[in-house]
């Protein structure tokens, strides 16, 4: 019997002794969790010169899995197969491209433009992200734009499959979002294509000619590629050890908790990207990460000049949030009844997104909130740092000495609110559900 247990993109070959012949050798690839795997999808669907493609001519395949990086292997590798059974857990929306953004090379002519005058290039950069950003709307339970963009996509999935009953199978009941939505580009037409067999059930095991499913059905294929999850438990692969002795691994073992999504209680001075509930499915997440990155300069920058010695997010404000979220999310679509990553499976509490747009991400670590952090400090008295009563502008023989002079209110602080109107602007609007409003709904 052969097993799969890669986590990341890996190519498994697996021999079976069968009797009375010699041993067969079937390819599995496995496409993983993390930027390999899904840089291997993205490789197949978007530079075919640089992924070899013909271990695929001619073969009979088994495609796992219908997520993200299922459904751009299909097309992609569809010209090369002499066949594909598409095995599929569960339905998925798919969508088009955000923003209208497929993946295609940029001419010479539009990189010339672009590289001449950048304002073209910033319109373009800011389409995509507003495009991709004025989605988050769609994810609140029975909302105008929810109800609507499920009408769309239900049209665009229906016209290109075709078949009534087909779409029955293949268009989910739940909302729009619950999972993930998935942009897969020429993934609907191949499943139309004679060469593709879609099966409705689960994969139980590998056999000695191939898969056979959860009802027993067996297919005999020369390749396996598995493209059906990856670890999603936040748990770290190595020991992480913080006060008390306590292992990571151990503590989110249940349930991952943290603060905001970049830090832990009783783990000082340890920040992470894209912890739990970060805003991974809620609009772009290259910003948030930038953000996170700011944030977590920002308090080095102070404990480095406030001789502080470790930083620690207190528990009380890790739990308060951890109960308003479960309340948040119980007003949008990802506490419907799916099967989706974003949600443990024990107790379907989410615990990959945040309450809230990405937008409204930024606002909320754009500026750290130390009263929600305890702190212990280099030397016995806190203000040790002040020093010999200096600043850095007396001591330099360059220093301006009256830098806080100049001509217009530039202060960042200021200029926020003057210009947005408060961190919490969207909450006087029709956009986000902003924290003290989302109370409101909870409470009414």
């Amino acid at each position: 019997m052969g097993s799969i247990s890669s986590p990341v993109t890996a190519t498994l070959p697996s021999y079976f002794q069968q009797s009375g012949l010699q041993p067969r050798f079937l390819r599995v690839i496995g496409i993983g969790a993390g930027a390999s795997g899904l840089l291997l999808a993205y490789k197949i669907q978007r530079n075919f010169e640089k992924v070899d493609l013909k271990i695929f001519e001619k073969n009979e395949v088994a495609l796992i899995g219908n997520g993200s990086s299922g459904i751009q292997i299909l097309p992609a590798i569809l010209p090369e197969v002499k066949s594909v059974v598409n095995l599929i857990r569960s339905p998925a929306w798919i969508t088009t491209p955000f923003g209208n953004s497929a993946p295609r090379k940029f001419s010479e002519d539009e990189k010339k433009e672009f590289a001449e005058n950048p304002e073209v290039h910033l319109k373009l950069r800011k389409h995509v992200e507003a495009t991709n950003n004025g989605f988050f709307k769609i994810f609140l339970k029975g909302s105008p734009e929810a109800v609507k963009a499920r009408e769309i996509f239900s049209e665009q999935m229906s016209s290109i499959i075709g078949d009534k009953e087909l779409c029955e199978k293949m268009i989910p009941e739940w909302p729009l979002g619950c999972r993930r939505l998935t942009p897969g580009v020429g993934y609907l037409s191949a499943t139309k294509d004679p060469k593709t067999t879609l099966v409705y059930e689960a994969l139980a095991e590998v056999t000695e000619t191939g898969v056979k499913t959860s009802t027993g059905r067996e297919f005999q294929v020369d390749v396996i590629i598995c493209a059906s999850g990856f670890d999603t438990s936040f748990k770290p692969k190595f020991p992480l050890v913080g006060l008390g002795g306590q292992d990571l691994r151990e503590v989110w073992d249940q349930e991952p908790k943290g603060y905001m999504g970049l830090a832990v209680p009783d783990f000082p001075n340890f920040f992470s990207f894209l912890g739990p509930n970060c805003p991974i499915g809620n609009g772009p997440v290259l910003s948030a990460i930038e953000a996170q990155a700011d944030y977590i300069c920002k308090v080095i920058y102070r404990l480095q000049s406030e001789h502080i010695q470790t930083i620690t997010p207190k528990m009380e404000a890790a739990n308060e949030f951890s109960r308003y979220k479960d309340l948040f999310f119980q007003t949008t679509v990802w506490s419907e009844n799916c099967r989706s990553w974003y949600k443990l499976r024990h107790n379907n509490k989410v615990a990959a997104l945040w309450v809230g747009s990405t937008i409204h991400y930024l606002r909320a670590i754009e500026n750290p909130r130390y009263e929600d952090w305890d702190f212990t400090y280099l030397h016995e008295n806190r203000w040790s740092y002040l020093g010999n009563g200096l600043g850095p502008d007396d001591v330099d023989v360059d220093g301006d000495l009256a830098y806080y002079v100049r001509q217009v209110d530039d202060a960042p602080i200021l200029g926020s609110k003057k210009y947005h109107g408060g961190a919490w602007a969207g909450n006087k609007g029709e956009s986000v559900i902003g924290l003290e409003e989302a109370s409101k709904d909870i409470k009414r």
